[in-house]
């Protein structure tokens, strides 16, 4: 059915400022035009990393660890958050991150026995998952 219009503001001549040449039975592109892109393409690669260490942190250690990831994966590192040990206090850390948005601080809930002692989860795309592993290997005191 040839209308004039195929769903957008204004037809074809004042919608988006091009002639299509055809007949209207929607089965077409529109050239140049880009589609949004589908939700699984817009976050394909996007995966987490779960890291343990045993041991306890050097807390100057860890934050230029994870300075120098900030800054190597601000594009790709979506979330980041954790429990921490540090060698420096006998206090249980918790460690929470946005993008380049960092807050980690003591919580008030002891340590369980047995509890693993560092454990952090990476979110984001093109993680890999021995490179965090190692990195973090470094920091332990």
């Amino acid at each position: 059915v040839a209308t004039g219009s195929c769903g957008h503001e204004g037809g074809h001549e004042g919608g988006h400022g091009h002639e299509h040449g055809h007949g209207h039975g929607h089965a077409h592109e529109h050239g140049p035009e880009k589609k949004k892109p589908k939700r699984s393409e817009h976050i394909s690669g996007v995966g987490s990393v779960g890291i343990e260490v045993d041991g306890e942190l050097d807390e100057p250690k860890f934050n230029k660890f994870m300075s120098g990831l900030i800054m190597s994966k601000k594009d790709d590192l979506f979330r980041s958050k954790g429990v921490l040990k540090f060698k420096q206090s006998p206090m249980k850390f918790v460690f929470h991150g946005v993008h380049e948005q960092i807050e980690f601080g003591p919580t008030e809930e002891p340590w369980k026995e047995g509890e693993k002692r560092v454990r952090m989860v990476f979110i984001g795309r093109n993680l890999n998952r021995d490179e965090l592993q190692q990195g973090l290997n470094q920091c332990v005191a």
